[in-house]
Protein backbone atom coordinates (compact mmCIF):
# COMPACT_ATOMS: atom_id res chain seq x y z
CA UNK A 1 0.00 0.00 0.00
CA UNK A 2 1.25 3.47 -0.67
CA UNK A 3 -0.11 6.93 0.53
CA UNK A 4 -0.85 9.95 -1.64
CA UNK A 5 -0.82 13.26 -0.04
CA UNK A 6 -2.66 16.22 -2.51
CA UNK A 7 -2.25 19.76 -2.05
CA UNK A 8 -3.31 22.66 -4.56
CA UNK A 9 -1.21 25.43 -4.47
CA UNK A 10 -0.42 28.93 -6.47
CA UNK A 11 1.76 28.19 -9.70
CA UNK A 12 4.32 29.99 -7.52
CA UNK A 13 4.88 28.14 -4.83
CA UNK A 14 5.00 24.89 -6.86
CA UNK A 15 9.08 25.00 -6.40
CA UNK A 16 8.58 25.25 -2.86
CA UNK A 17 6.34 22.66 -1.93
CA UNK A 18 7.94 20.05 -4.50
CA UNK A 19 10.75 20.70 -1.93
CA UNK A 20 9.82 20.17 0.96
CA UNK A 21 7.68 17.12 -0.31
CA UNK A 22 11.27 15.83 -1.13
CA UNK A 23 12.67 16.81 1.93
CA UNK A 24 9.84 15.06 3.75
CA UNK A 25 10.79 11.35 1.51
CA UNK A 26 8.34 11.36 -1.37
CA UNK A 27 8.87 9.01 -3.57
CA UNK A 28 7.62 11.59 -6.68
CA UNK A 29 5.68 14.60 -7.02
CA UNK A 30 3.03 14.93 -9.96
CA UNK A 31 2.19 18.18 -11.31
CA UNK A 32 -1.39 17.88 -12.33
CA UNK A 33 -4.12 20.28 -13.84
CA UNK A 34 -6.11 22.93 -10.82
CA UNK A 35 -9.34 20.16 -10.41
CA UNK A 36 -11.37 23.36 -10.30
CA UNK A 37 -9.65 24.65 -13.07
CA UNK A 38 -7.91 27.23 -12.44
CA UNK A 39 -5.03 28.22 -14.77
CA UNK A 40 -3.15 29.76 -11.81
CA UNK A 41 -3.03 26.69 -9.54
CA UNK A 42 -1.73 23.45 -9.79
CA UNK A 43 -2.60 20.02 -8.29
CA UNK A 44 0.55 18.62 -6.37
CA UNK A 45 0.34 14.36 -5.46
CA UNK A 46 3.15 13.24 -3.83
CA UNK A 47 3.55 9.78 -3.06
CA UNK A 48 4.72 7.68 0.12
CA UNK A 49 5.64 4.81 1.76
CA UNK A 50 3.99 5.30 4.75
CA UNK A 51 1.02 6.45 6.34
CA UNK A 52 3.28 8.60 8.72
CA UNK A 53 5.26 9.73 6.33
CA UNK A 54 2.56 10.93 4.40
CA UNK A 55 0.79 12.42 7.50
CA UNK A 56 4.28 14.24 8.06
CA UNK A 57 4.01 15.76 4.98
CA UNK A 58 0.88 17.29 5.22
CA UNK A 59 0.87 18.65 8.70
CA UNK A 60 4.60 20.58 7.28
CA UNK A 61 2.87 21.93 4.55
CA UNK A 62 -0.33 23.17 6.93
CA UNK A 63 1.45 26.29 8.26
CA UNK A 64 2.67 27.64 5.38
CA UNK A 65 0.35 26.13 2.02
CA UNK A 66 -3.27 25.47 3.39
CA UNK A 67 -4.46 21.89 3.94
CA UNK A 68 -3.26 18.70 2.55
CA UNK A 69 -5.73 15.50 1.85
CA UNK A 70 -4.04 11.94 2.62
CA UNK A 71 -5.11 8.89 1.43
CA UNK A 72 -4.44 5.22 1.22
CA UNK A 73 -3.54 4.35 -2.45
CA UNK A 74 -3.51 0.76 -3.73
CA UNK A 75 -0.83 1.67 -7.13
CA UNK A 76 -2.43 -0.66 -9.02
CA UNK A 77 -5.16 0.89 -8.80
CA UNK A 78 -4.14 4.51 -9.79
CA UNK A 79 -4.49 5.43 -13.78
CA UNK A 80 -3.11 8.73 -13.37
CA UNK A 81 -4.40 11.54 -15.62
CA UNK A 82 -6.56 10.70 -18.41
CA UNK A 83 -4.85 10.22 -22.22
CA UNK A 84 -4.45 13.28 -23.31
CA UNK A 85 -4.54 14.27 -27.23
CA UNK A 86 -1.97 16.94 -28.69
CA UNK A 87 -2.67 18.27 -31.92
CA UNK A 88 0.79 18.55 -33.68
CA UNK A 89 1.55 19.95 -37.03
CA UNK A 90 -0.85 18.08 -39.05
CA UNK A 91 -1.27 14.86 -37.00
CA UNK A 92 -2.68 14.18 -33.23
CA UNK A 93 -0.09 12.71 -30.66
CA UNK A 94 -1.72 10.57 -27.92
CA UNK A 95 -0.01 10.60 -24.49
CA UNK A 96 -1.12 8.32 -21.70
CA UNK A 97 1.36 9.28 -18.86
CA UNK A 98 -0.29 6.89 -16.12
CA UNK A 99 2.64 7.55 -13.16
CA UNK A 100 5.23 9.31 -14.78
CA UNK A 101 5.37 13.15 -15.80
CA UNK A 102 4.35 14.99 -18.66
CA UNK A 103 0.39 14.61 -19.72
CA UNK A 104 0.69 17.29 -22.13
CA UNK A 105 -1.57 19.39 -20.25
CA UNK A 106 1.10 21.77 -18.46
CA UNK A 107 2.18 25.41 -19.55
CA UNK A 108 5.35 24.14 -19.66
CA UNK A 109 4.80 21.38 -22.08
CA UNK A 110 2.83 23.55 -24.16
CA UNK A 111 5.39 26.03 -24.26
CA UNK A 112 8.27 23.74 -25.32
CA UNK A 113 5.85 22.41 -27.80
CA UNK A 114 5.49 25.61 -29.58
CA UNK A 115 9.19 26.53 -29.57
CA UNK A 116 9.96 22.88 -30.88
CA UNK A 117 7.53 23.97 -34.01
CA UNK A 118 10.24 26.49 -34.84
CA UNK A 119 13.47 24.86 -34.00
CA UNK A 120 13.72 21.05 -34.81
CA UNK A 121 15.41 20.66 -38.07
CA UNK A 122 15.14 18.14 -40.14
CA UNK A 123 17.23 14.87 -39.59
CA UNK A 124 18.41 17.01 -36.57
CA UNK A 125 19.91 14.85 -33.24
CA UNK A 126 17.71 15.66 -29.94
CA UNK A 127 17.82 14.48 -26.41
CA UNK A 128 15.04 15.34 -24.12
CA UNK A 129 16.57 15.12 -20.81
CA UNK A 130 14.06 14.20 -17.68
CA UNK A 131 11.75 12.37 -20.25
CA UNK A 132 8.56 11.46 -18.22
CA UNK A 133 5.70 10.34 -20.51
CA UNK A 134 8.48 11.00 -23.81
CA UNK A 135 6.23 13.35 -25.40
CA UNK A 136 8.70 16.25 -25.98
CA UNK A 137 10.80 13.63 -27.13
CA UNK A 138 7.64 11.97 -29.63
CA UNK A 139 7.22 15.70 -30.60
CA UNK A 140 10.49 16.23 -31.64
CA UNK A 141 10.47 13.10 -33.66
CA UNK A 142 7.05 14.12 -35.33
CA UNK A 143 8.70 17.28 -36.30
CA UNK A 144 11.25 15.50 -38.40
CA UNK A 145 14.68 15.04 -36.10
CA UNK A 146 16.44 12.66 -37.20
CA UNK A 147 18.25 10.31 -34.00
CA UNK A 148 16.08 11.01 -30.32
CA UNK A 149 17.31 9.89 -27.08
CA UNK A 150 15.03 10.05 -24.20
CA UNK A 151 16.79 9.89 -20.91
CA UNK A 152 15.31 9.73 -17.40
CA UNK A 153 16.40 7.81 -14.22
CA UNK A 154 12.43 6.87 -13.19
CA UNK A 155 11.68 3.15 -14.18
CA UNK A 156 7.96 4.05 -14.47
CA UNK A 157 8.93 6.85 -16.92
CA UNK A 158 11.04 4.55 -18.95
CA UNK A 159 7.94 2.37 -19.17
CA UNK A 160 5.72 5.25 -19.82
CA UNK A 161 7.68 6.59 -23.03
CA UNK A 162 8.10 3.62 -24.64
CA UNK A 163 4.61 2.60 -24.05
CA UNK A 164 3.82 6.21 -25.64
CA UNK A 165 6.26 5.91 -28.48
CA UNK A 166 5.04 3.06 -29.79
CA UNK A 167 1.73 4.22 -29.55
CA UNK A 168 2.27 7.37 -31.62
CA UNK A 169 4.93 5.36 -33.86
CA UNK A 170 7.42 7.35 -33.32
CA UNK A 171 11.25 5.92 -33.67
CA UNK A 172 12.92 7.00 -30.74
CA UNK A 173 15.86 6.07 -28.53
CA UNK A 174 14.47 5.54 -24.35
CA UNK A 175 16.95 5.22 -22.26
CA UNK A 176 18.28 5.44 -18.22
CA UNK A 177 21.85 6.64 -19.12
CA UNK A 178 23.31 8.90 -17.03
CA UNK A 179 24.71 12.26 -18.36
CA UNK A 180 27.86 11.33 -18.48
CA UNK A 181 27.69 8.05 -20.25
CA UNK A 182 25.66 9.81 -23.39
CA UNK A 183 28.95 11.96 -23.27
CA UNK A 184 30.83 9.68 -23.78
CA UNK A 185 29.27 7.49 -26.50
CA UNK A 186 27.41 10.55 -28.25
CA UNK A 187 28.19 13.70 -30.31
CA UNK A 188 27.08 16.61 -28.62
CA UNK A 189 23.24 17.23 -29.54
CA UNK A 190 22.35 19.57 -32.33
CA UNK A 191 19.11 20.18 -29.87
CA UNK A 192 18.73 19.50 -25.98
CA UNK A 193 15.74 19.96 -24.12
CA UNK A 194 15.07 19.93 -20.25
CA UNK A 195 11.77 20.78 -19.08
CA UNK A 196 12.40 20.23 -15.01
CA UNK A 197 12.07 22.02 -11.57
CA UNK A 198 14.72 24.30 -10.96
CA UNK A 199 15.48 22.46 -7.90
CA UNK A 200 15.80 19.19 -10.34
CA UNK A 201 18.05 21.61 -12.71
CA UNK A 202 20.58 23.15 -10.49
CA UNK A 203 22.24 19.91 -9.80
CA UNK A 204 22.30 18.59 -13.54
CA UNK A 205 23.56 22.14 -15.11
CA UNK A 206 27.43 21.38 -15.32
CA UNK A 207 26.80 18.01 -17.06
CA UNK A 208 23.98 19.12 -19.75
CA UNK A 209 26.38 21.87 -21.36
CA UNK A 210 28.86 19.71 -22.68
CA UNK A 211 25.89 17.82 -24.44
CA UNK A 212 24.52 20.76 -26.42
CA UNK A 213 25.89 21.05 -29.56
CA UNK A 214 24.00 24.31 -30.85
CA UNK A 215 20.56 25.31 -29.37
CA UNK A 216 18.90 24.41 -25.54
CA UNK A 217 15.22 24.62 -24.82
CA UNK A 218 15.04 24.76 -20.99
CA UNK A 219 11.46 25.01 -18.93
CA UNK A 220 9.72 23.70 -16.02
CA UNK A 221 10.68 26.90 -13.52
CA UNK A 222 8.94 30.24 -12.53
CA UNK A 223 9.42 33.92 -14.35
CA UNK A 224 11.18 34.84 -11.18
CA UNK A 225 13.68 31.90 -11.59
CA UNK A 226 14.42 32.59 -15.29
CA UNK A 227 17.54 35.02 -14.61
CA UNK A 228 19.06 32.22 -12.54
CA UNK A 229 18.06 29.20 -14.67
CA UNK A 230 20.17 31.26 -17.76
CA UNK A 231 23.18 32.05 -15.08
CA UNK A 232 23.47 28.13 -14.75
CA UNK A 233 24.08 28.05 -18.14
CA UNK A 234 26.46 30.99 -19.31
CA UNK A 235 28.43 30.99 -21.50
CA UNK A 236 25.71 29.69 -23.76
CA UNK A 237 23.27 32.82 -24.55
CA UNK A 238 19.48 33.02 -24.49
CA UNK A 239 17.77 34.01 -27.72
CA UNK A 240 14.35 33.78 -27.26
CA UNK A 241 12.11 33.40 -24.35
CA UNK A 242 8.09 32.24 -23.89
CA UNK A 243 5.95 33.18 -20.88
CA UNK A 244 2.12 31.16 -20.07
CA UNK A 245 0.52 31.91 -17.04
CA UNK A 246 3.70 32.35 -14.84
CA UNK A 247 5.88 29.56 -16.51
CA UNK A 248 8.40 30.09 -18.76
CA UNK A 249 10.53 28.56 -21.67
CA UNK A 250 13.65 29.78 -22.39
CA UNK A 251 15.89 28.84 -25.84
CA UNK A 252 20.00 29.33 -25.28
CA UNK A 253 22.51 29.18 -27.87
Amino acid sequence: MSWLVRITVPTQSVEAVSSKFWDAGTTGVAELPDPAGSEERVLLVAGFESESDADSAAHLLADTHGDATVEALDPSAWEGPPVTEISLAGTVLRIDAQHAFGHGQHPTTQLVIDTLLALVGHDSSFLDIGTGSGVLAIAAKKLGAGRVIAVDNDPTAIESAIRNAQTNNASIEVTDTGLSELLSDNDPFDLVVANMLLADLRPLAGAISPLVGETLVLSGFLEEQADEVVELFAPLLPVSRLDRDGWVCVVLR
